[in-house]
C-alpha cells in the first residue's frame, strides 16, 4: 500500500475480490474457507443458488424490472 498508494491498493483489492466472485459464480463452484476450522477441515459454502427459469419466465421478470424502472423515472421527473 505504501509503495503504490492507498487508492490504487483499494482498487487492486476490489478487482481481485470481484474476479474471484465472478469466477465462482460463472463456474458454479463452491467457496472453500479454511479460516476458523480445525486443520485440514474445509467448510464449503455455495455462493449462489441457481434456479432454472423458462424463457417466458425470464422475459416476464425482465419486463417487470423495466416497468418498475420506468415508473421510478416518471415519478422522479
Amino acid at each position: 500500500m505504501k509503495s503504490i498508494g492507498y487508492a490504487k491498493a483499494i482498487i487492486a483489492l476490489t478487482r481481485k475480490i470481484t474476479t474471484i466472485i465472478w469466477h465462482l459464480i460463472t463456474n458454479d463452484e463452491m467457496y472453500e474457507d479454511e479460516t476458523g476450522y480445525q486443520k485440514g477441515e474445509i467448510q464449503k459454502r455455495k455462493i449462489v443458488e441457481t434456479e432454472i427459469f423458462s424463457v417466458d419466465k425470464r422475459v416476464k421478470i425482465i419486463s417487470g424490472i423495466f416497468a418498475i424502472m420506468g415508473k421510478e423515472k416518471q415519478e422522479s421527473t
